[in-house]
């Protein structure tokens, strides 16, 4: 016997009910601001505070003030609701130009000095804050210059605060130059994070710390399930003070559960010890060269490290030719079978800080930037 049509009707709007709630509900699309003042940037990353959905902020090529001396730019997650679990994703990027009406068109080929995140000695430049709910930041392609936190400030071109109530907050800084700023500790990065954080590719070079103690231009805690990745980067020429407590270079302290993997850095020529390693957590610390070291731990993992003059370019901070850097990096596995170990569990990204492939020879090159293709036969 044929059933009803209103029964049929009831069983098709039952079942799609049911796929519906069994299916992952579909990412929001992106809120995106396209800036080119400080009076333009303050608002949108506000906007992108109080949107429900993610947000991606594009900077115009050009120079950025902090929006008073003393006030750094600023972005934070507020209270969490579980209705909009992408609230607080957050894409900033510079070098971004104007096409056919379109003000951010595209960036292709930009580097990070085509857009200064700008102190003049008088501001921290940037602070992030996971207040309530989980947040997933990606910085890129940004110079911040010039940023001070005060003689006993933290941070003095970024902040990172990622301690939420609810969530994870995890970030990314990649492709990013950190030039002649100045606090306390962490001249130019301090963070304390409990999650992801990944700075690659990018300089830290000049900047001054003046604490009399944990006086590093990077400065990271991690605390809980942490995990730090270091990839890429170019630590240079960074200043302490006093003299008597010089760790010039790159600190991390790690809880007993967290974990940091430091692959294909130049950490080198930074005032006293370049790199300070410090607590009870799991170290990796594969195919770095490295400076002078002050570990108060055993490493994890120990795997062809570099402590030789890198013999970089004084400005670009690029390999010149006969470098030990050039080809001498690690590539992760293209194909890692999960569980994917810790240490296995990152990526290069595709360019290095000059807008370069990040990939030029054999293999990486060690520091934020390779030697040029161009370059690889002879010719420089």
């Amino acid at each position: 016997m044929d059933r009803p049509i209103a029964d049929l009707d009831r069983s098709l709007s039952a079942a799609l009910a049911l796929l519906a709630l069994l299916l992952p509900a579909a990412s929001a699309e992106a809120a995106t601001y396209c800036v080119s003042n400080t009076t333009e940037l303050v608002t949108a990353l506000g906007n992108a505070i109080d949107d429900d959905e993610p947000s991606e902020i594009r900077l115009r090529r050009g120079t950025y003030n902090p929006p008073s001396p003393g006030e750094a730019f600023l972005y934070y997650s507020d209270v969490f609701d579980p209705l909009y679990p992408d609230q607080y994703d957050l894409k900033i990027s510079g070098g971004w130009l104007r096409l056919l009406g379109n003000d951010c068109a595209f960036q292709t080929g930009s580097v990070p000095q085509d857009t200064d995140i700008a102190g003049a000695g008088s501001s921290r430049l940037l602070h992030i804050q996971a207040l309530h709910g989980p947040m997933n930041v990606e910085i890129s392609n940004l110079n911040f210059l010039g940023g001070n936190a005060g003689s006993e400030g933290k941070g003095g071109a970024i902040q990172l605060l990622l301690m939420p109530e609810t969530g994870e907050a995890n970030v990314l800084i990649d492709r990013c130059r950190f030039q002649a700023n100045t606090a306390a500790t962490g001249a130019a990065i301090w963070a304390l994070a409990k999650h992801r954080l990944d700075i690659r590719n990018s300089i830290v070079d000049s900047n001054h710390s003046t604490s009399n103690g944990q006086n590093q231009a990077l400065s990271i805690e991690g605390q809980g399930e942490a995990a730090i990745y270091l990839i890429n980067n170019t630590i240079t020429r960074n200043l302490a003070d006093p003299a008597t407590f010089d760790y010039g270079g790159a600190r991390i302290h790690l809880d007993s559960t967290a974990a940091a993997l430091l692959v294909n850095n130049v950490i080198w020529g930074n005032d006293a010890y370049d790199l300070s390693i410090e607590g009870s957590g799991d170290f990796y610390v594969h195919h770095n060269n490295l400076g002078s070291t002050a570990y108060s731990t055993s490493l994890t993992g120990d795997i062809g490290n570099l402590s030789v003059d890198p013999m970089l370019d004084g400005a670009s901070r690029r390999p010149l030719g006969g470098s030990p850097m050039i080809d001498a990096g690690r590539e992760p596995p293209p194909f890692p079978i999960p569980p994917v170990a810790f240490d296995n569990d990152w990526s290069p990204g595709d360019y290095d800080v000059s807008a370069a492939a990040r990939l030029e020879g054999t293999t990486l090159d060690i520091g934020a930037v390779e030697f040029p293709l161009n370059f690889r036969n002879g010719f420089e």
